[in-house]
């Protein structure tokens, strides 16, 4: 997919869906807007681009899938965002449209991995909204007794993740909603058959870890990406925003990069790192390299499909940019 911005917006404008839905694509990798979006409340021009296509492609299953990963990604943003205004209101809504756009693209095309995996770390959102919202106090807490709500949000993930690993077996952002639904719910026998089957592919996967207490063997296969993450510092006490990016196509690294607000010169950087996948080599990292001038040619194995979400350090992450403001 080009990069050339001038040319995709020439051609969307005349009316070239194709064009407006690689457009919408490529902005909602702008980091700044996306910053923008959050304290200002600034529009993303992404959706515009990419609903345009959406609307107008009916029978695209890419074009809906995009759509939904850029509503999930605003949808993410909203749980972080403790200052966000209308975040109830702003989190339906943008959560009503990721399922929509999810469903949409499964009902195109039945097989359609990103939109099975997509969906389901939609619902995996839910749930850490309900153990939010219900006062949850910690990671190790299980399904309360008498949580009727919990218990629905569990049984509607578990359901979506087993119909997303009957399309793609070695998912792993359905594996982990699987373990965790399991986990939650007291089975902790099936939980920790998934919770292996998931820390061989994601042997970084800190909960995996614990609660499987046997060695696993590292699974080097999967799909082809990278994934940058950089923290930076916006008060003196230590706040900080951590911005990822993930990407299955390396010649837009250097647009992204380029568009993301912990690079602006007169931010500090306190930790960065380039990793590529399947392999989870730390390629670069902040404190040997300028950032600006991360760039990689080629990916091993095939390349994660557009807009599928990733599991990377025992975190599911969408494809596409990201960050976590610290208020």
């Amino acid at each position: 997919m080009t990069t050339d911005e001038q040319a995709l917006r020439a051609s969307a404008s005349d009316g070239d869906t194709e064009a407006a839905r690689d457009l919408g694509w490529l902005l909602s990798l702008d980091g700044q807007a996306w910053m923008a979006t959050q304290t200002e409340g600034e529009p993303l021009e992404a959706e515009l681009w990419l609903r345009r296509a959406a609307e107008s492609r009916p029978d695209d299953s890419t074009a809906a899938v995009l759509l939904a990963n850029l509503n999930a990604r605003l949808c993410e943003l909203v749980r972080h965002s403790t200052e966000w205004p209308e975040a109830s209101y702003d989190r339906e809504r943008f959560r009503a449209q990721a399922g929509d756009w999810y469903d949409r693209a499964l009902a195109i095309d039945p097989a359609c991995a990103p939109a099975a995996s997509g969906l389901v770390a939609v619902l995996a959102e839910d749930w850490l909204w309900h153990l939010e919202r219900e006062y949850y106090a910690s990671e190790e807490d299980r399904l309360r007794a008498g949580d009727a709500a919990g218990a629905e949000v569990l049984a509607v993930l578990a359901e979506t993740a087993e119909r997303a690993v009957a399309l793609t077996p070695d998912d792993p952002v359905a594996m982990a909603a699987l373990a965790e639904a399991a986990w939650r719910q007291g089975d902790d026998e099936v939980a920790r058959g998934w919770y292996r089957t998931l820390l061989a592919a994601d042997p970084r996967d800190e909960t995996a870890a614990k609660r499987t207490s046997e060695p696993v063997t590292p699974r080097p296969d999967g799909f082809g990406f990278l994934v940058v993450r950089l923290d930076f510092l916006v008060t003196n006490s230590g706040d900080e925003v951590i911005e990822r990016l993930v990407l299955s196509d390396p010649a837009q690294l250097g647009w992204a990069l380029d568009r993301m607000p912990s690079l602006d010169d007169e931010v500090p950087i306190d930790f960065g790192e380039l990793r590529v996948y399947p392999r989870d080599e730390v390629l670069a990292t902040a404190a040997d390299s300028d950032p600006l001038q991360w760039r990689m040619a080629e990916l091993d194995g095939p390349r994660l499909p557009l807009g599928h979400p990733v599991r990377v350090g025992g975190e599911t992450l969408h494809h596409g940019y990201s960050f976590i403001p610290p208020w």
